[in-house]
């Protein structure tokens, strides 16, 4: 390959490049700074992808998609609904310490997508500080695909509820019946990690247990999961 088109290859990556990280203007040198796609015109609209109404039933929406509905003749995005409990295991005689993290299997009971998972923990830090995470796993243990992360929160300094969150673009489609893994990570410190667990009243739908050293029966974490509604909504 020669000089020259090296210099081409290096050219078109750079552009592209620029392209994909930069502000994008059409009709304006001058994107607003707020927005990634600036569209500017005294005199055309903008133009959304048009779909008969089976053709949107058959998308795998992520939510905040815009889409025109040639059918009904509705400008439609698809929205978040209301969340509802989806699995219950809230008992709290036993703690459980581990640096590593913990993890919980657990069957879905309504179809939808998971929105939320709440865990009674105490936070991973003794200054109260330590971050942690969540990430869920299809099948009955970690070493499934991962499916989604949750945004990162701060939890509590002595024994609550604490939500796990996952956002727009993570949601994930579930099925009633279908088992899935939520492992939880600490962040930094990791000295007093400690969570609630239930040994009298063992959640049928799957199990708990420690990174390292697998499942651990017959016990389970105290644990929640939410299930939100998704619909299309006319603009």
């Amino acid at each position: 390959m020669n000089v020259f088109k090296l210099l081409k290859l290096f050219g078109l990556a750079l552009a592209t490049t620029l392209s994909v990280t930069a502000q994008v203007g059409i009709g304006t040198a001058s994107p607003d700074a707020s927005a990634i796609l600036d569209l500017t015109s005294t005199s055309k609209g903008f133009l959304p992808p048009r779909l008969t109404q089976n053709q949107i039933n058959s998308i795998n929406a992520v939510i905040g998609l815009v889409a025109y509905n040639s059918t009904t003749n509705n400008l439609q995005v698809y929205k978040r609904g209301s969340e509802s409990i989806d699995a219950n295991n809230t008992l709290n005689n036993m703690t459980n310490a581990a640096s590593a993290g913990f993890f919980q299997s657990f069957t879905v009971v309504n179809n939808g997508k998971l929105s939320s998972v709440d865990f009674l923990l105490r936070n991973p830090g003794s200054s109260g500080t330590s971050t942690v995470y969540c990430v869920l796993y299809s099948g009955s243990s970690y070493s499934g695909t991962i499916l989604a992360i949750s945004d990162t929160i701060t939890p509590s300094s002595s024994y609550n509820w604490n939500e796990f969150t996952f956002s727009n673009v993570n949601l994930v489609n579930v099925t009633a019946g279908g088992v899935m893994t939520v492992k939880v990570i600490p962040i930094g410190s990791t000295d007093n990690y400690t969570w609630v667990g239930v040994a009298s009243d063992v959640y049928a739908g799957g199990s708990w247990g420690w990174p390292s050293t697998g499942f651990y029966s017959p016990y389970d974490a105290a644990f929640r999961t939410y299930i939100t509604s998704t619909s299309w909504v006319n603009l």
